[in-house]
């Protein structure tokens, strides 16, 4: 259970990367809940969009106050197997200002057939990569913002004499 980030700049649109391989066989119609995606200013949707669906349905439900998108898993493909590697990835828009990554977890609640095998998981932490991502440090960790900015910021003139010609050197 991993998650990451394409993007750590404020603002940014941002593609979040979650890697899950499951314990035991989910069926169709069970979910895994991702928890403390907060700081997006992505508004709450019914519907938002997921990529490299094998296994889940192609949009899950987010909740922006929690930071939570909850995704199903899709019927006609058997659903998810034991130790079966399954990566989604979905986009987020970036605070505008500088944050931390937030500690994130994840839950799975298991539907089978027969029913008497149903079951939920508690919320697990997820392992984030601590790399740097655009020279900046734990920048692939999810939802870290950073506000670009410049390590220098100088201004200088060449002449400080009224009326005189003179060079800024910025």
């Amino acid at each position: 259970k991993a998650i990451g980030q394409s993007n750590p700049l404020a603002s940014a649109s941002n593609r979040l990367t979650v890697t899950l391989v499951p314990d035991c066989d989910m069926a169709a119609g069970s979910n895994v809940t991702v928890s403390g995606l907060v700081g997006s200013q992505t508004a709450d949707a019914e519907d938002l969009v997921v990529w490299g669906v094998d296994g889940f349905r192609s949009s899950g439900r987010w909740l922006q106050g929690g930071g939570v998108l909850t995704l199903t898993v899709a019927g006609g493909g058997g659903g998810l197997s034991h130790g079966g590697n399954y990566t989604v990835s979905f986009v987020l828009q970036n605070n505008g200002s500088s944050q931390q990554s937030p500690g994130v977890s994840v839950k799975a609640t298991g539907e089978s057939s027969p029913m008497e095998y149903d079951g939920e998981g508690v919320f697990e932490a997820m392992s984030k990569p601590g790399t740097s991502m655009l020279a900046v440090e734990g920048g692939a960790d999810p939802l870290l913002v950073h506000v670009p900015g410049f390590v220098t910021k100088a201004i200088g003139q060449s002449n400080p004499l009224a009326s005189a010609s003179n060079r800024l050197t910025v």
